[in-house]
């Protein structure tokens, strides 16, 4: 089992299994965008290229290429592993973390030039900075906090202004062990994540100039993950699931407005669930929306890059469906946090 595989089984709740619940049919048919014999996940496209993670072969790599050509090339350095945070939207940069056995850093890429440049201003440290995600003004991280003498402390989510002129530590401290935080999106006003912990999912968005957060609303018995705002629009997307891996999942769109109300865009089939990051960018033929999300099957353990094409089109839910029944029991929660690029200092 690899490590990577742990981290996309959606938790491990309680022992009893939920039943059916009530959901729309979504309007847009997911589309393969990308598979194999590796595993392809966390991608995230400039609406030019395509950026992904690939574990194979015990590696973890970052790849790219460009969205009309196979031709890929890999992104991080020679001897290093990498794992994506995220394209900066308008922009040819991709943001990720590079890391070896005992050190990991947020690097940026210059798709254009091929440049690898180390994020400073409080960014990259000597500590373990992973899972990044970025914006032209912000990046949102975690960092693995260690003692002098190499023993894991704590966990923090922090968020950096690219600028150089703050760092702030969202989540002051947790332990990794027990809990799961995923960076999901960083933009120019709003950032959010997901927190799991021993019996849900939960979506925050955090408003950067008024330091207030706000967690989706989450019916009773439901997991929550993996948003992305639209900020243009006033939209976030996100994922809803049952408990259990590939129970219930779909992709769905609120306004920030009234985040009580919902479009789902997709229902994924039973046994199929998601990573716990998406991306949303403009197609530049058809100047809709195009979402791609890492499509995990909870059966085979691996995972391939789909996408919904305009998903910022449909405005009214489909039929009412039944779209609950037996998922995969999802592992423990104490090995979520074995994700790709998570120290292995923790573990």
């Amino acid at each position: 089992m690899s490590r990577r595989q742990t981290v996309l089984a959606v938790l491990a709740f309680a022992a009893s299994l939920a039943l059916a619940s009530t959901a729309f049919a979504g309007a847009i048919t997911p589309v393969k965008v990308l598979g194999g014999a590796a595993d392809q996940f966390r991608p995230s496209s400039n609406g030019i290229h395509l950026t992904w993670s690939q574990w194979h072969r015990r590696r973890n790599d970052v790849f790219v290429r460009a969205l009309d050509t196979p031709t890929q090339r890999k992104v991080n350095a020679s001897g290093t592993e990498g794992v994506l945070g995220s394209f900066v939207q308008g922009t040819d940069e991709i943001v990720y973390q590079q890391f070896s056995r005992r050190r990991s850093d947020i690097y940026g890429f210059d798709v254009s030039t091929g440049t690898r440049t180390k994020l400073g201003g409080g960014i990259s440290t000597r500590q373990w900075e992973w899972w990044p995600v970025a914006s032209a003004d912000h990046v949102l991280f975690l960092r693995d906090v260690f003692n002098d003498r190499g023993n894991y402390m704590k966990t923090q989510l922090v968020l950096a202004d690219r600028a150089g002129s703050s760092v702030r530590k969202l989540i002051s401290g947790y332990n990794a062990r027990r809990m799961l935080i995923a960076p999901g999106y960083a933009g120019t006003g709003l950032v959010g994540w997901t927190r799991c912990g021993s019996e849900t999912c939960t979506a925050f968005l955090y408003d950067v100039a008024t330091r207030s957060r706000t967690e989706l609303p989450l019916p009773s018995g439901k997991a929550q993950y993996a948003p992305f705002v639209d900020e243009t629009a006033g939209e976030v997307y996100y994922v809803r699931s049952g408990l259990h891996c590939g129970q219930a999942v779909s992709i769905r769109r609120s306004p920030l407005a009234d985040l009580s109300t919902a479009v789902t865009l997709a229902q994924l089939p039973r046994r199929i669930d998601t990573d716990w990051v998406m991306s949303v960018t403009t197609n530049p033929t058809t100047t809709d929306q195009d979402l791609y999300f890492g499509r995990y099957d909870c059966r085979r353990e691996d995972t391939d890059v789909y996408a919904l094409r305009g998903a910022d089109l449909p405005t009214t839910p489909s039929a009412v469906t039944r779209a609950g029944g037996s998922g995969v029991p999802a592992r423990s929660i104490g090995k979520i946090l074995s994700g790709p690029g998570a120290s292995p200092r923790h573990l």
